[in-house]
């Protein structure tokens, strides 16, 4: 509160000056005093308030914009602010503008290493309305750095449209590499690469989500998601239905923060050991590629489990009660087996 009233007394105190110093004060003196207006205005957004970006150039009324915008697409850290790189930190400092995808977020970073610059929100809600603000922005010669929450841009949001925008319009575009949370879990997962298929995150529900579950069973390659800690079971559940419960999996929970996690295992043991945890923090998925010899291997198990099953249903054991001892002897779901012995008994039935 008393830092709102500092500013709009200061403010107010400059703009007094300024317009007597248009009948009174030398030349010199008017632009000391509007650039120290600038500055203010640019600190009063710095500290968090919610001040309407005004895209206007320095120069003078009489002279031509310039086309010498860019734009610098800059990796943050996604956890660890050690992690951030110099280069990051110098393209922070030195443009002009700031396209974050949450400016509460950014300005974090931003006040760790003591950046103060103007900023605005670019998020998957706003992206295209943003478009010619930018372009304004790029014509008047400014130099804009898009960032998201953590990590690298334009990986899992849409930043692309920028990136678009500014190939269309021929500005400039720069990339300042630094972490992501995909191959920062890739270089520890374990598995074989490459080749590996980037899903991001996947659709909550309906028919495309169950398309590209589809997809992921019978792709032949690692694959990589993003999911969110609230949807984790949801996801690895699916995964089972789809019968991937014996691909091996790694599941990345925050990534270099203080409570890092890596937990190695098949779907299925997964499955047991997130359902009794509260899970935190977002999760990077590391599913392992199709392997022929291990489908062969399953091949084995299912005809010698058939044979089980078979002994069981010919001692009149129950199809629920046989399905249920093959999915404990060979970690398969009891749904898929209860089919089978269904199948099986009618078989039988019909024989007989």
């Amino acid at each position: 509160m008393l830092g709102d009233r500092w500013y709009c007394r200061k403010l107010f105190y400059l703009f007094s000056c300024f317009l007597s110093s248009k009948r009174y004060a030398s030349g010199l003196t008017r632009t000391y005093l509007s650039q120290r207006w600038i500055v203010l205005s640019k600190r009063k957004q710095v500290f968090g308030k919610r001040v309407e970006l005004l895209c206007t150039s320095s120069k003078g009324k009489n002279q031509k914009e310039t086309n010498s915008g860019c734009l610098y697409v800059v990796s943050t850290p996604i956890g660890n602010l050690a992690d951030v790189s110099t280069r990051c930190l110098e393209t922070l400092r030195k443009v002009d503008i700031i396209a974050a995808e949450d400016t509460r977020q950014t300005w974090k970073l931003l006040q760790h290493f003591g950046i103060q610059k103007v900023q605005f929100s670019l998020h998957q809600h706003n992206s295209v309305e943003r478009i010619p603000k930018l372009l304004e922005c790029f014509r008047q010669g400014k130099a804009v750095a898009l960032v998201c929450d953590a990590g690298t841009p334009c990986i899992s949001d849409p930043g692309h449209i920028v990136i678009e925008a500014c190939h269309h319009n021929r500005i400039p575009v720069y990339p300042v590499p630094g972490a992501c949370a995909l191959t920062t879990a890739l270089s520890v997962c374990g598995f074989p690469i490459p080749p590996f298929t980037f899903y991001g995150f996947l659709p909550i529900k309906g028919g495309e989500r169950q398309q590209l579950l589809e997809e992921i069973k019978n792709t032949k390659h690692v694959v990589a998601l993003y999911e969110a800690p609230h949807r984790l079971m949801l996801t690895l559940n699916d995964l089972l239905q789809h019968e991937l419960s014996d691909r091996r999996i790694l599941v990345a929970r925050e990534l270099t923060k203080v409570y890092e996690e890596l937990h190695w295992s098949t779907v299925t043991s997964a499955v047991e050991y997130f359902g009794e945890k509260q899970v935190k923090g977002e999760l990077t998925l590391i599913l392992d590629r199709w392997d022929v010899s291990s489908d062969k291997d399953t091949e084995r198990k299912m005809l010698s489990a058939d044979d089980i099953l078979k002994t069981l249903l010919n001692a009149n054991i129950g199809s629920g009660s046989a399905s249920k001892v093959i999915a404990s002897l060979y970690n398969v779901p009891k749904q898929e087996w209860y089919k089978r012995a269904v199948e099986i008994r009618e078989k039988l039935s019909k024989s007989t």
